[in-house]
């Protein structure tokens, strides 16, 4: 073994060849050696084109080892194309649950020569029928994100891969069209989805398919658009349609003259009088960007036909030059914002909708009383958040940059006259505001908009990954590189404009270098739960207000969470208070469950650890359940298919949710006795979802949450309009639907609620269901009452966040990064 531990350290980008042939044994036999790293030999193999190693890649595919070894076993073996991997790939896909491991064998298959055009049109047909209704929709998306796992049926994962990437072979296809074809009447959504499909794909036979339609009225808006976006190769394809397309009237002709790209025939129409074909040139030349004779598109513009001018409108907007904006603004009632976005689709998602929202609370910055006179605004959105909003506005002779990174405040200062001048004269000199979009073919990541107000007129450029791919250096990101720059040049001050007024309240700790996320505080010794970013080196750039904050000096250099304490204004690396415990005290989780589960385990762990056990849900040794891990002993599978446990205080009950088996595929609860493994039903109804939160020892019951799915038309759901908390007693199972306050009971995590000292009482902080502020105060957990002492109006937070030393009579609060104290009334 020590010997496999040395020469499998040559894996991957540093694979040799001569160190990991001795271990091709190793492939055949999962026991051939207790090393660690067998998966990095079935990873490095096709890397170094090792033929000799594909009977034990196949031999790897059904033996009883974690999914992921078998699944990069089959992606090795798409390197190597060996059609007598065809039936163990086979034999082993319908075991393998995960879609992305299956998606490996299937890729595997493929490579191979496994599958025929009849099998490929019949799996893409099944795929294409359990997406044409929204109950099978939803089981294709909990086959991809949900956990427990759900596995698909082979052919509909075989359809779902074919149907999402590059084309199969045009005999394929040309099975799909008839089988289309064949579906028009009995089942025209099945039809319509197998049709796009096709269409999706380049080919010969797909576009045909879109030029026939088109001439027949009756392409759809999507199959017109993949045509468009590959106009080159459509020509290609379908030159006999082209040839004969300028005779063409109606939608027709006004889609063919962009597909062929003949500026003769545009222009003919645009002077016509066909006003379906002068729609859909517009609607297709907006697409694909293509150049139109102004004067015609402005007198369309301005024509009073209110369709006519929508489109032109769109085009106007989408073309994005001077003159452009120039025809689309003169008809603006008040100040609007121009510029086009990617084309395509957003690739932010959601992105495009966050800017809608964003601009017109800038534009709110420029009307009222305190009206900015101009403003230069650099924003953000993504697919995984944002990165803040950064405005610079001028008012009179006095501008100030701000930078927004939640509702409920800001950070802001005062521009030299030279820091004014730079940004305008870098805008100017590079011509920002004539720029078109960056359009770049990169998904999720950051969008930003760069907006330009004045009070007559709004310009917008937007900026798809400015920096990424071959944008470094570009305009666009020395665009957001200037506007960064400013927040970094100097201190900024922290405002929270609505707890201005809160007794006592100032900002203690405001630092980009770490993020605060815990405090606890016993008489004068105070410590920090804090996640150190990547600008932990620098200087602090973000203060709070002058003379009221601490901007800490020193940060210790490990990477990660820490606990910190904070001595003479600088901070040491500290010890966790006893109050918040460990979520593994006695080391006995097994670091591969750890790893393989971290992402599906629930907050407040440390509630799973009764007596010498720890006790977690999730997926270990090729088995999903509910499993029990004490030192010296083996880990215990106690329940399969089970998940969200909670465990009652003296070690003897848990509660876990497992699916019922019924076709609403819904969930129940069952309690277990952890002495003799078991399992009772709980007399709470089925639902969609359903969740054990906690073990309240003061009342020795669980509670548990019911929540119902969205109605999507084809699944009647199944559960309460709203969520509805149970109580389960956990000696009885007896359960009741709770009437009382029992929210701060579901503020579950590092910690238990914090004590005030007196019998069953704690304190808590209920966020408002309005989401206009938080009240903090005391919590009797016994009779789930709730005394609130103080309200905290914009904030949303919960239990967790605050810690109360009431002898000092302070209430800390962690907001997103920032430390707050506030007066205890």
């Amino acid at each position: 073994d020590n010997a496999v531990e040395c020469l499998i350290h040559f894996q991957l980008a540093n694979a040799r060849r001569d160190a990991l042939m001795p271990l091709l044994p190793w492939l055949s036999d999962p026991k051939w050696s207790s090393a660690s790293d067998r998966l990095r030999l079935i990873q490095s193999v096709d890397k170094l084109d090792m033929r000799e190693s594909v009977t034990g890649l196949i031999a790897v595919l059904n033996q009883p080892v974690d999914e992921a070894d078998r699944a990069y076993a089959a992606n090795s073996l798409v390197h190597f194309r060996d059609p007598s991997a065809i039936p163990d790939l086979r034999r082993g896909m319908p075991s393998i649950v995960d879609s992305h491991y299956r998606r490996m064998f299937i890729a595997a298959l493929i490579a191979a020569g496994g599958l025929s055009d009849t099998e490929a049109a019949s799996s893409v047909e099944a795929y294409a029928a359990m997406k044409s209704t929204k109950e099978g929709s939803e089981t294709l998306e909990r086959a991809e994100y949900s956990w427990p796992k759900v596995a698909l049926d082979v052919p509909i994962s075989i359809g779902q891969y074919l149907a999402e990437r590059e084309a199969p072979s045009e005999g394929t296809m040309a099975i799909l069209l008839s089988g289309a074809t064949a579906l028009e009447s009995s089942d025209p959504q099945i039809s319509d989805l197998l049709r796009d499909i096709v269409h999706r794909w380049p080919s010969t036979i797909g576009d045909r398919d879109i030029a026939q339609r088109i001439q027949s009225h009756s392409a759809p808006a999507r199959s017109v658009a993949y045509a468009l976006l590959r106009r080159d190769s459509f020509r290609k394809n379908c030159v006999n349609a082209i040839a004969v397309s300028a005779s063409l009237s109606g939608a027709p002709g006004g889609i063919f003259a962009v597909l062929a790209g003949n500026q003769y025939r545009e222009a003919q129409i645009l002077k016509g009088s066909d006003d379906a074909a002068i729609q859909s040139l517009l609607a297709s030349a907006r697409l694909v960007r293509e150049p139109l004779p102004f004067d015609q598109v402005e007198r369309i513009y301005n024509s009073g036909d209110t369709r006519l001018e929508q489109v032109a409108g769109a085009y106007l907007t989408a073309e994005d030059s001077s003159r452009a904006r120039q025809i689309f603004s003169s008809k603006a009632k008040g100040l609007v914002i121009v510029g086009a976005r990617q084309a395509g689709g957003d690739p932010g998602h959601h992105s495009y909708t966050d800017f809608d929202k964003r601009e017109s609370e800038l534009l709110s910055l420029m009307s009222g009383k305190d009206a900015y006179d101009e403003a230069f605004a650099l924003l953000s959105a993504g697919y995984w958040g944002d990165a803040g909003q950064i405005v610079i506005g001028s008012r009179g002779d006095t501008s100030t940059i701000t930078f927004y990174d939640d509702p409920a405040r800001r950070y802001r200062r005062t521009l030299r006259a030279e820091e004014v001048k730079g940004v305008t004269n870098f805008i100017k000199s590079e011509k920002v505001d004539d720029l078109g979009p960056l359009s770049q073919t990169v998904f999720d990541g950051m969008q930003y908009e760069y907006v330009h107000l004045t009070k007559n007129q709004g310009r917008r450029v937007f900026m798809n990954n400015p920096g990424e791919s071959d944008s470094g250096g570009s305009v666009y990101d020395r665009l957001c590189g200037s506007f960064h720059k400013l927040l970094r040049d100097a201190p900024l001050t922290i405002e929270y404009p609505d707890l201005a007024n809160l007794p006592g309240f100032e900002v203690l700790i405001a630092d980009e270098r770490f993020r605060v996320l815990n405090y606890w505080k016993e008489g004068t010794e105070e410590r920090l739960r804090i996640y150190l970013t990547r600008n932990r080196g620098s200087a602090a750039v973000v203060i709070s207000t002058p003379g009221r904050a601490r901007a800490i000096s020193r940060v210790p250099k490990p990477e990660g969470l820490k606990w910190v304490s904070i001595k003479n204004g600088a901070i040491e690396t500290t010890r966790r208070p006893a109050v918040f415990p460990s979520e593994d005290p006695h080391s006995v989780v097994p670091d591969k469950f750890q790893k393989d589960n971290e992402d599906r385990q629930p907050p407040g762990l440390w509630a799973l650890t009764q007596g010498p056990a720890t006790y977690r849900a999730g997926e270990f040794r090729g088995k999903e359940g509910f499993w029990k891990f004490q030192a010296g002993k083996e880990p215990t599978l106690l329940a399969e298919d089970v998940f969200s446990p909670a465990i009652s205080g003296d070690g003897k009950w848990a509660i876990l949710a497992k699916r019922n088996g019924s076709s609403n595929n819904t969930f129940v609860i069952v309690r277990m006795n952890l002495g003799s493994g078991a399992m009772m039903p709980v007399d709470v109804p089925e639902a969609d979802r359903l969740y054990a939160i906690v073990y309240i020892a003061e009342q020795k019951r669980f509670l548990v949450v019911r929540v119902k799915d969205p109605d999507t038309g084809s699944h009647k759901p199944v559960g309460p309009d709203k969520p509805e908390y149970w109580l389960v007693n956990a000696e009885t199972g007896q359960a009741n639907i709770a009437s009382e306050e029992i929210r701060p009971f579901t503020h579950v995590g590092s910690r238990p609620l914090q004590s005030t000292g007196g019998l069953n009482q704690y304190w808590a902080a209920i966020p408002n269901e309005l989401g206009n502020g938080t009240d903090i105060g005391r919590f009797d957990a016994r009779s789930s009452q709730f005394t609130s002492l103080l309200h905290v109006p914009a904030l949303q937070f919960n239990s967790q966040a605050i810690w109360v030393d009431a002898p000092a009579m302070s209430i800390y609060i962690t907001y997103k990064s920032h430390l707050l104290r506030a007066s205890l009334p």
